[in-house]
């Protein structure tokens, strides 16, 4: 007489046994489900990094249009003289803080720039960072519950 008690008897039994639902169909539908919420949060963070490269490059060309500019203002302070507010060693003294201002003006616009050109690179570092850090992490949890990190200690 067969053993009865290993071998699907009643319909349900036979068809979860197809279906692998049993404990080991169970464990591995969990972690195939897990795997692929992984994989889709790495792809995540690499399509964040992506669009941190686009948002990067395109802010970084507006403030290089706007560097050069503001460069062309510090080159347009030197040379804006009005004659007609110099003719006098009086009139020179007093237009003398306007020209200087203009100048330091102009150079601080330049100075600004620059800074928001490095906050924009420093942001860029930061979200790539974290997102790298974050694909490393998920990549070796992913590996663990694949096995292949075992396959590659082995």
């Amino acid at each position: 007489m067969a053993d009865r008690s290993k071998a699907p008897v009643t319909l349900a039994e036979k068809v979860r046994a197809f279906l692998k639902l049993g404990d080991d169909g169970k464990v591995q539908s969990f972690f195939d489900r897990e795997q692929k919420k992984v994989e889709r949060s790495i792809k995540g963070n690499e399509k964040k990094i992506e669009n941190a490269v686009y948002n990067r490059d395109v802010k970084l060309d507006a403030a290089q249009d706007s560097v050069a500019d503001a460069v062309a203002e510090v080159e347009n302070a030197y040379h804006n003289i009005d004659v007609e507010l110099i003719k006098t060693n009086a009139a020179q003294d007093v237009f003398a803080d306007t020209f200087w201002g203009n100048i330091a003006t102009a150079e601080a616009a330049v100075v600004a720039i620059e800074t928001e050109i490095e906050a924009i690179n420093e942001a860029y570092e930061e979200t790539a960072e974290a997102c790298n850090e974050q694909i490393t992490k998920l990549t070796a949890r992913l590996n663990i519950i694949t096995g292949t990190e075992t396959e590659a200690k082995a």
